[in-house]
């Protein structure tokens, strides 16, 4: 079934695709690409952790939704970077840095975006598998994930 996550991963496929038709809208629909990739991730990961809490099917309830909110990208970023007991928690880490990075530059950077025709294509194929590896992590996993972002650091 679709879920958010795959939406925006599609819609971001979608916006991608408008960096072929060289019209004056094209660096926005870049932009948006990048920007939406970046949050099917992030949302992907909300729900991958969620879930492991509250359990899947849940997602209309109030608690869900609290839980699902709770990090931020900042957290979740830093959360990530400190997880890296796997080579799938390391290339979502990894992955997720990078979109960040570029989704600030697309979101709030009133200069010219720059980037690659190859390199945006390489970005949209990054955030659909990472999507996917979000889904394939075992419970132990996203624990361990949950554990460091709710971690006091002392």
């Amino acid at each position: 079934m679709a879920d958010l996550a795959d939406h925006l991963i599609a819609l971001a496929w979608e916006l991608e695709k408008q960096k072929k038709k060289g019209d004056a809208l094209r660096e926005a629909c870049v932009r948006r690409s990048v920007s939406t990739a970046y949050y099917g991730i992030f949302h992907a990961l909300l729900q991958a952790l969620t879930d492991q809490i509250v359990g899947p099917g849940h997602s209309l309830d109030e608690d869900y939704a609290k839980i699902y909110r709770f990090p931020d990208h900042g957290q979740m970023l830093n959360c990530l970077l400190a997880v890296r007991d796997s080579e799938a928690t390391k290339e979502i880490a990894a992955t997720f840095k990078t979109l960040n990075e570029w989704r600030q530059k697309a979101d709030y950077d009133p200069r010219p975006f720059q980037i690659g025709d190859a390199e945006l294509d390489t970005l949209m194929e990054d955030a659909f598998w990472t999507v996917a590896n979000i889904r394939a992590l075992d419970p132990q996993q996203r624990l361990a994930i949950i554990a460091a972002l709710l971690a006091k650091r002392r």
